[in-house]
């Protein structure tokens, strides 16, 4: 399976290692995962929450792999992009015209030639946001993630997120301690496209909750 992982994926290298259930690893999780995969009535996006080393991040990108693989039996996209929530919140505070947020979580084109073009086109198939709960959610950020949530659901891009928060906590997190009602409103109409499109699997061995 790792033989079909596109290296524009930017994938973590510990994604190639053997798997080990016998550590903390949520063995039910990678079923409820792989359940997903194989249904073709699925959901489009994928949440996976849960704490720390339980393997959401490797599940992630299991499912990433599977639904880009030949011999499909159900329409998915090319490939997923992985993108670490933490660096996407960094490319927003300082993109000034060079490599926009958005740009992070497409595929260059591959005949890309810097002595001809200004700068390469980019295709946007699914994307793996890692971690995003860690995202210091500033007013730039949350508008940038507005608009890449919106962009995925107007464009029917696949989404996988993994975060460590969920439910009360996670919208906490996103809106801060003393929140406008413009920040209310823009952080509900994420979760909303969230929950809307994914199916949420929990990864700490308790009932899924929604994230709202």
């Amino acid at each position: 399976m790792n033989s079909s992982i596109d290296p524009d994926c930017e994938y973590p290298l510990s994604h190639h290692e053997p798997l080990d259930f016998s550590n903390s690893v949520d063995r039910s999780g990678f079923e409820k995962v792989a359940q997903w995969i194989m249904n073709p009535s699925r959901k489009p996006w994928l949440v996976l929450y849960g704490s720390t080393g339980l393997g959401k991040t490797r599940a992630a990108c299991m499912a990433g792999v599977c639904l880009c693989e030949d011999g499909k039996v159900f329409e998915a996209a090319e490939g997923y992009r992985f993108v670490r929530a933490v660096d996407y919140a960094r490319c927003v505070a300082m993109a000034k015209g060079s490599l926009k947020p958005l740009q992070m979580t497409g595929f260059p084109d591959s005949e890309f030639d810097p002595d001809i073009h200004e700068e390469p086109e980019y295709h946007y198939n699914g994307f793996i946001l890692d971690d995003l709960d860690k995202m210091t959610f500033t007013d730039a950020v949350l508008r940038s993630l507005f608009d890449l949530i919106d962009h995925a659901e107007q464009n029917r891009r696949p989404v996988i997120i993994t975060t460590q928060a969920s439910g009360r906590s996670l919208f906490q997190t996103m809106t801060g301690a003393e929140p406008t009602q413009q920040r209310l409103a823009l952080v509900e109409s994420i979760i909303r496209r969230i929950t809307d499109h994914a199916e949420i699997i929990g990864f700490n061995s308790q009932p899924c909750e929604v994230l709202s």
